[in-house]
């Protein structure tokens, strides 16, 4: 795995090399990291915009932007004028679901989401949790996700309205795993999770931390109460 993904990142490095004209700009926009420890654009303008006359690349080098002021942005001691200021504020990822919306989840007998899963997620399929009936969960706890997310959300929505459509179909007034079903998956994606963890882990910055260095924090999909949000 290591040697494969040393060939495919040094693949793409030099894709930067062939699209980026200046040599300088081009290296700052090298990944220096393993595969999908970031987010990759799918974009076959993004490189080409650097070529533009009009198209200026700031490198902050990971310190990000120092202060804004009345008429732009400093970044490294130096002000750079701007008319206009998009802001890609980003999202919390690996975070409980307690301060979001895991704490006032209730199922059977009042319990709340966020207490069923204070020793970890417990799903079936990381759409459903038993005692939670008729309670479908999007996102990539314990299930199959793509680097593209929009896409596995869509994916997923198909398949809990096919699911919906066929309880409605066959007169079953809610679906929900049986406990058993849950521990069986849980145990799978354990089983299964464990085999990325260290690669993963070793990503810069880590995702479960949002900090640079070797990082003891479990993966959400080994159990981890975890959420995705934007």
């Amino acid at each position: 795995m290591e040697l494969e993904d040393f060939r495919r990142m040094n693949h793409l490095r030099s894709r930067v090399e062939r699209c980026v004209r200046d040599p300088e700009t081009a290296e700052a926009l090298k990944p220096w990291y393993r595969q999908f420890c970031k987010r990759p654009g799918f974009s076959d303008d993004y490189l080409a915009t650097f070529n533009r006359p009009t198209v200026t690349l700031v490198d902050t080098r990971g310190r990000g932007v120092e202060r804004a002021t009345e008429h732009g942005l400093v970044s490294g001691g130096v002000e750079y004028a701007v008319d206009c200021v998009v802001l890609a504020t980003g999202f919390s990822e690996g975070t409980p679901y307690e301060p979001g919306f895991g704490g006032w989840i209730r199922g059977r007998h009042g319990v709340r989401l966020s207490e069923h899963w204070r020793n970890g997620v417990r799903t079936l399929h990381g759409l459903y949790s038993h005692g939670f009936p008729n309670c479908f969960l999007l996102g990539p706890s314990q299930n199959g996700m793509s680097i593209n997310f929009s896409h596995s959300l869509d994916e997923q929505a198909r398949h809990l309205a096919a699911v919906i459509d066929a309880a409605e179909r066959s007169g079953a007034w809610y679906v929900e795993p049986t406990a058993e079903a849950e521990v069986a998956w849980v145990e799978e994606v354990r089983r299964s999770g464990s085999m990325d963890q260290e690669y993963l882990l070793a990503c810069t910055p880590v995702p479960t931390t949002g900090r640079a260095g070797p990082s003891t924090a479990p993966t959400p999909t080994a159990g981890t109460p975890s959420s995705s949000t934007g």
